[in-house]
């Protein structure tokens, strides 16, 4: 008798504990949909954000060297040229003459939020988006704090990123 009541209690917990999992596994979605963005302050617009990425790198960078960004850190025009090479993947179709506007940045935003940052495309270079830019950094060698805070170092790091749409051979960064 004793064994077929420690059965019974056995079978009576996994139904019990199997319906549980099931429950919590199906409100998982529901729960997850309401999670609060990562920053308040802007909140996460998908609805703004066209889908016009490129599955490769175009071919905006045709005529363009690898920046020297790479190895000294400090950006120039070459650099920035390649940073809207980038932006244009994302929608960006402004001219690639290495200045940096708001067209500019809602596409540099753009491709972050594709590569799955929690960021809002607005066009301004804020905080939000240079944290986000030394997460992608993180990739490419930079160890630094993500504290949207652009050093020689974090810049180092995107140009590991944005070389690959320069006129030659891709040689990513060895860490």
């Amino acid at each position: 008798m004793n064994l077929h009541v420690n059965m019974l209690d056995r079978t009576w917990k996994r139904a019990v504990f199997g319906f549980a999992t099931i429950a919590v596994l199906s409100l998982a979605p529901a729960v997850a949909a309401q999670a609060a963005p990562t920053h308040a302050a802007q909140p996460l617009a998908t609805a703004a954000i066209p889908s016009v990425r490129l599955s490769t790198p175009s071919n905006c960078g045709a005529g363009l060297a690898r920046t020297t960004t790479q190895e000294d850190g400090v950006p120039g025009t070459n650099f920035w040229k390649l940073m809207q090479c980038w932006a244009r993947q994302n929608g960006y179709t402004g001219p690639i003459d290495g200045a940096m506007g708001p067209n500019s940045w809602k596409g540099v935003q753009r491709g972050l939020y594709y590569d799955g940052y929690t960021i809002t495309p607005t066009g301004v270079e804020d905080s939000y988006t240079n944290k986000a830019l030394q997460r992608l950094a993180g990739s490419f060698c930079y160890t630094g704090p993500v504290d949207g805070v652009m050093g020689p170092h974090s810049w180092m790091g995107v140009a590991g990123y944005v070389n690959r749409y320069a006129n030659a051979p891709y040689n990513p960064p060895v860490c």
